[in-house]
């Protein structure tokens, strides 16, 4: 990847980060990614949660209440949904 063209043009400079030389901008040439994915059930985490602000459950549909009540006052026959 070091010898291909798609940096061609794009010149660095040479700056100090944390007492140390570099050159911006980076050029990543390889990079490599993991990820991971824990099924869990909602309530059984909540139960762990050091802090309440994560341990209690929020309230349900808070922010489509809003939107509804605003989209019946203006007469709007959108199901419920606020146009933005």
């Amino acid at each position: 990847m070091r010898r291909s063209p798609f940096f061609d043009g794009v010149t660095q400079s040479e700056v100090t980060i944390a007492g140390q030389p570099a050159k911006v901008p980076i050029f990543y040439y390889d990079g490599t990614a993991t990820q991971a994915v824990f099924a869990a059930r909602l309530g059984a985490l909540r139960q762990l949660m050091p802090d309440p602000r994560f341990s209690r459950k929020p309230r349900a549909n808070a922010g489509l209440r809003a939107a509804s009540a605003a989209s019946s006052a203006s007469g709007s026959r959108s199901g419920g949904r606020a146009r933005v």
